[in-house]
């Protein structure tokens, strides 16, 4: 039997670089059989479910977005309205809710519950170690340009918008207040990939059954290696972007960074040693957070948020081989004029690669 007037309200709020992409590409697929269920997307006509949450996610925690369809005033009170209008269990997930501050989280909390339902929080959690080489190809693909050391300093020292979001007792602080704490459910990440075991533990948070979403997703966040990385940085640096405004994010982030460059074999990007023991330092302290909340729903081994041995022969990702690096580069530039080709005549393919040549020639 389902419950009605949206009894229910699981909210997933990242963390980023958890699966996130995965988990929500998945449920979108199998909205169908999980409405079935009773389990309902919030969503609009025309407008896929993740995107609709980024853009609530966003004018809820009051962050500004370049890409297409940036305009998100007043997108959370339309979500509020969808879930309000919903029956059953309702299920809303962006990574981007894991960095709101007090205000916007008590305001979630407010306008979710508004009809009595019941609120639950979801958040998944990786070791920072992990977490810190992911952390910078990200920021990277979103238009920035600081060397991996320059972002490694800025994290430890709690800075940049990864800092809150990756900082698992700020954030379960703040969303548990006034939560009862077995409605809110930590989701850890394996050390290594081992079958659906991610899916099945997001579905134990997300409190599914997972056969009620039987199409696995194909989407997935592609991993950038150090010379990827570099390549992107620099050109990042030639457009004088410090964002993502206009166009960037077709043709940078997704045509070069998760097309063309995201399938390279790749030179791993590994943090210093210096940042490895605070990483560690970091992943104790959230083990012995989590031992204290023990009426907090864990899901999943604490174990997997210690981070794997540093490799002893690790390369300095910010002193990548030049060969590597214009491989790299010929790969993005082969990509550009691809698709100026497939855009049509309107966009002249030897200017595009000229203009690309010559920003290759001036590093």
């Amino acid at each position: 039997m389902i419950d009605r007037m949206g009894s229910k309200v699981i909210v997933h709020i990242g963390a980023p670089k958890t699966g996130t992409t995965y988990i929500q590409d998945r449920l979108h697929q199998n909205a169908a059989t999980l409405a079935a269920h009773g389990v309902v997307l919030p969503t609009i006509a025309d407008t896929p479910p993740t995107l609709f949450h980024f853009r609530a996610a966003l004018d809820l925690v009051g962050a500004k977005w370049g890409g297409p369809g940036a305009a998100v005033e007043g997108a959370w009170d339309h979500l509020v309205e969808r879930v309000h209008a919903a029956e059953g269990t309702v299920i809303i997930s962006h990574e981007v809710l894991a960095s709101a501050g007090p205000a916007a989280i008590a305001r979630a909390k407010r306008t979710l519950t508004a009809s009595g339902a019941e609120l639950h929080v979801v958040y998944g959690a990786r070791d920072m170690w992990r977490q810190v080489s992911a952390g910078w190809q990200e920021e990277i693909k979103q238009g920035k340009t600081w060397s991996f050391e320059e972002y490694c300093s800025r994290l430890r020292e709690g800075q940049g918008f990864f800092a809150l979001p990756f900082d698992l007792p700020r954030v379960i602080d703040g969303w548990a207040k006034d939560l009862r704490p077995e409605h809110v459910h930590v989701v850890t990440v394996a050390q290594e990939r081992r079958g659906d075991e991610l899916w099945e533990r997001a579905c134990a948070g997300l409190q599914i059954d997972p056969s009620w979403a039987p199409d696995a997703s194909a989407h997935a966040n592609p991993s950038l290696g150090a010379a990827e990385t570099t390549v992107l940085r620099a050109l990042n640096e030639r457009l004088g972007r410090d964002s993502h405004p206009g166009q960037y994010d077709d043709l940078v982030r997704q045509l070069i960074a998760e097309q063309a460059l995201a399938e390279r074999d790749r030179i791993p990007i590994i943090a210093s040693q210096e940042t490895y023991d605070w990483a560690a330092d970091v992943c104790e302290e959230w083990i012995a957070y989590l031992a204290r909340r023990r009426r907090i729903d864990v899901i999943g081994e604490v174990g997997d948020l210690r981070p794997a041995p540093r490799p002893t022969d690790a390369p300095d990702a910010d002193a990548v081989d030049t060969q590597a690096q214009l491989a790299a580069a010929v790969d993005a530039l082969a990509a550009t004029v691809r698709e100026a080709e497939q855009r049509g005549p309107r966009m002249s393919v030897r200017a595009v690669a000229r203009r690309m040549i010559r920003r290759l020639l001036r590093r």
